[in-house]
């Protein structure tokens, strides 16, 4: 019994040892780091998806028909609106305002200047080059990474001509004022007359004017612009005799082959009927 009794503790030891092992297997945090947790490196995010910048601009030029050289126009207000924003900035000494912040789309350009008309116009701006991403390739480890350029430029150009105000246009007015036809023609003693340009993207497009004793003066008005004339009720009596002529809606140009003005300039149309 007393051999039994000396190797009882020894036993119990090496009981208690095993089982103390046998449990770290119900123990919540393992000693050892399961290799699926570890991060993945997501290759897709080392090359995202390439991107444009749209650079935008607006050249301003001067009307001239008396220089062939033509440089820009500094200080002119440019007004850019897309998609409900609007960005304002003034042009550079070689004529040219620039702007960002744009996307592909349609865009409203509005342009002015003291001395000069102003304009109004819409273009749109795109993107038609291919994307390409330039940078270093290759495999990413957790302790290098890969440098990738994913950002493309692309610029525009959109030129705008302002004509310049100066010109003067002069002419001698004539009516059948008896509505005979062949029957009283004579000096328009007064009536309204306006110039209309046949571009409707400048503003003012037209420019009011009164006839008086047969003569129609207009000044102030833009170079290089083709125009008509239009009268505005000016058989607004009856004539002398005859019958009443119907209302006029346009001037005929007689006596000449021009219907464009130089600044500085007076365009004499001579006799001008209305019939």
């Amino acid at each position: 019994m007393s051999t039994t009794l000396r190797f009882a503790p020894v036993l119990l030891a090496g009981m208690a040892a095993f089982s103390s092992c046998s449990n770290k297997k119900d123990d919540p945090t393992p000693i050892v780091v399961n290799e699926s947790t570890a991060p993945v490196v997501n290759q897709q995010n080392l090359y995202p998806t390439p991107s444009v910048k749209l650079g935008f601009s607006v050249q301003v030029l001067p009307s001239s028909v008396a220089s062939a050289r033509i440089e820009g126009l500094s200080a002119a207000i440019v007004t850019v609106k897309q998609n409900g924003k609007e960005y304002t900035t003034t042009t550079d000494q070689t004529g040219v305002a620039t702007f960002a912040g744009l996307t592909e789309g349609e865009v409203n350009v509005f342009v002015k200047k003291d001395g000069f008309l102003s304009v109004n116009k819409i273009t749109s701006i795109s993107y038609n080059g291919s994307m390409t991403l330039s940078g270093t390739s290759g495999n990413s480890t957790g302790s290098s990474s890969v440098t990738v350029n994913n950002e493309q430029y692309s610029a525009s150009q959109f030129p705008v001509v302002l004509p310049k105000l100066g010109s003067k246009l002069e002419a001698i007015v004539r009516a059948d004022v008896d509505g005979n036809g062949t029957g009283s023609i004579a000096l328009l003693a007064s009536g309204d007359v306006q110039l209309v340009l046949n571009d409707k993207t400048f503003e003012p497009n037209v420019f009011p004017a009164k006839v008086s004793n047969g003569t129609l003066v207009i000044e102030n008005l833009p170079e290089g612009v083709a125009f008509k004339l239009q009268t505005i009720n000016v058989f607004a009596t009856n004539p002398s005799f005859g019958t009443t002529p119907s209302f006029k809606t346009n001037l005929n140009f007689d006596g000449t082959n021009r219907t464009t003005l130089g600044v500085g300039n007076t365009l004499q149309l001579g006799i001008v009927d209305l019939d």
